[in-house]
């Protein structure tokens, strides 16, 4: 695996390996593939901490909040919801897209098919 961000994940490294050298034994990195791998998904999650933090307060368009239009994104949605202070609504979003996450065949489609609810006119808020 190769971070997105070979900065953020060299950063990250030395730190481990100072902490398991200098504090408390890290065995689980001792081993360079496992700790390439962590290093992949502490980046990965880096990454989409800050992507919700761009997309938070953007103007967005309140079509991403409907589940039968193509551009629905429960992600963006939850942000529109947030932003009109509709929380309850957008924890619920977060919900879904957390639960059924994003695929990388179908998108959002499960998240998407749920909040539908099997009503085009009303979807499950």
């Amino acid at each position: 695996m190769i971070p997105r961000d070979p900065a953020l994940a060299r950063e990250i490294r030395e730190k481990l390996v100072a902490f398991d050298r200098d504090q408390i034994v890290l065995p689980g990195i001792r081993q360079r593939a496992h700790l390439d791998c962590l290093l992949a998904q502490v980046v990965d999650s880096v990454r989409r901490v800050k992507y919700v933090e761009v997309i938070r307060d953007k103007q967005l368009s309140i079509g991403i909040t409907d589940p039968n239009n193509l551009i629905f994104d429960p992600l963006r949605a939850a942000a529109w919801h947030r932003q009109q202070g509709h929380l309850e609504e957008a924890f619920w979003l977060v919900f879904l897209l957390t639960h059924f996450g994003k695929n990388k065949r179908t998108g959002w489609r499960l998240a998407q098919e749920v909040y539908k609810g099997g009503n085009p006119q009303a979807p499950w808020t």
